[in-house]
């Protein structure tokens, strides 16, 4: 993973990983940098209200498939995948 020294903190990303049933869409939204980021989420209306006010840069949509031990997030956690699991495929040689 390559991090610019000095992030453009005016640039602000956001990743819609679920548009749900129920109207809300969960997303991640990060500043400067897409590789550390708040996971989200907001109804239709109040979505597009934050990325106006935020002027964020839309990254492809969905989740990001990764083999690293802590490239997980709470939404992995909540929707019971095994995070275990990607601690030992990474010890794996």
């Amino acid at each position: 993973m390559s991090i610019a020294a000095n992030p453009d903190i005016a640039k602000r990303y956001v990743r819609v990983i679920h548009r749900r049933a129920d109207g809300f869409i969960e997303f991640q939204f990060a500043i400067g940098h897409t590789e550390y980021f708040a996971e989200l989420m907001l109804k239709e209306k109040d979505f597009q209200a934050f990325c106006e006010e935020n002027k964020v840069i839309f990254l492809p949509e969905g989740a990001q498939a990764s083999r690293h031990a802590f490239d997980w997030t709470l939404r992995d956690v909540a929707q019971g995948h095994d995070v275990h699991k990607h601690l030992e495929d990474d010890m794996d040689p």
